[in-house]
């Protein structure tokens, strides 16, 4: 039999790093002991300088450092640490994680497009056939197929932190900047969605969201005073309540966003850019609902690192 295995994997995204320590035994499920997030926002200004700023990787790099010492506490046996859209799309993203690991002692990997969207698709694991989309701070992965393993999988350069620094739309958006940003999500989708549009081939599939844009969305949608993973798991998103959000976040001033119960004061300012994202989805699919889910690329990650060490039978 395969033996259970304490292991942690730590996700630096575009906008926040995330901690996962969990029990995990190869082709089992996971038992979750410690997830936690802090808001980083290395992607931070990359839209203009296509580089990631000392100040985001000094605070990257203390994120990591913490949730080092969060899961040696917990027993981890393992601690396996991956980079994301802001990383790879970095001209210094290799010196970045040559610092962490002079810092840390850890080799972030680096995933590829493709290995994100796996990452993703293999973390929600939520029946046949699906399709998942995930949104990000710097990208936005779409994935169709059946079990762990999408037979088609698109990343896209959009994501919350992104499209909010390519059209800063103010206080209160404005119109003219909004529309831009709206068309702009949808000629990505027109552009690079092929290869799903292709798999799915006309046949319904459940879709499930991954991403803090949207697992926010439903807390808000929910009204949590306070992050239930097992109330957000598998909460339902209608086109309509989409929409709807996006109106009101668009007449809304940042300092009040930053009081909706449900959403976290530093998602504040990146919020309207992801739901847009996730409205421009639903158009351009034809899709009335989704699925949200609190497992994504992080479970994912843990899941197939977890595999590849341990699978081997004794």
């Amino acid at each position: 039999m395969y033996r259970t295995v304490r292991a942690a994997a730590i996700d630096i995204g575009s906008n926040s790093v995330r901690l996962l320590v969990a029990d995990a035994r190869p082709g089992g499920a996971l038992k979750i002991i410690v997830k936690e997030i802090e808001t980083t926002r290395i992607g931070e200004g990359m839209g203009c300088s296509g580089c990631l700023s000392q100040e985001a990787i000094s605070r990257t790099i203390g994120a990591v450092t913490r949730f080092c010492s969060d899961a040696q506490e917990q027993g981890a046996e393992r601690i396996y640490a991956f980079a994301t859209a802001a990383v790879r799309d970095a001209a210094n993203g290799g010196a970045f994680i040559a610092e962490m690991g002079r810092q840390t002692g850890l080799a972030p990997h680096v995933l590829s497009e493709e290995e994100e969207a796996l990452a993703g698709f293999a973390g929600a694991d939520v029946g046949d056939p699906c399709g998942v989309i995930d949104i990000g701070g710097g990208s936005t992965e779409l994935a169709v197929g059946e079990g762990r393993v999408p037979r088609a999988s698109v990343s896209m350069r959009m994501g919350a932190v992104y499209l909010s620094e390519r059209y800063p739309l103010g206080d209160v958006a404005d119109p003219l900047g909004l529309e831009a940003m709206t068309q702009t999500a949808q000629s990505i989708l027109r552009s690079d969605a092929g290869p799903i549009r292709e798999a799915l081939g006309g046949a319904p599939v459940q879709w499930v969201g991954l991403g803090g844009t949207i697992t926010s969305l439903a807390a808000m949608d929910l009204r949590m005073a306070h992050y239930d993973r097992e109330r957000i798991q598998g909460h339902a998103l209608s086109r309509e309540t989409v929409g709807r959000w996006r109106d009101r976040l668009a007449r809304t001033r940042a300092a009040e966003r930053a009081a909706i119960p449900g959403l976290a004061p530093e998602r504040a300012d990146i919020i309207l850019a992801g739901v847009v994202i996730l409205d421009a989805f639903f158009a351009h699919f034809g899709i009335g609902a989704l699925r949200v889910s609190d497992r994504d690329n992080l479970e994912g990650y843990l899941l197939m690192r977890v595999e590849q060490e341990f699978g081997a039978k004794p």
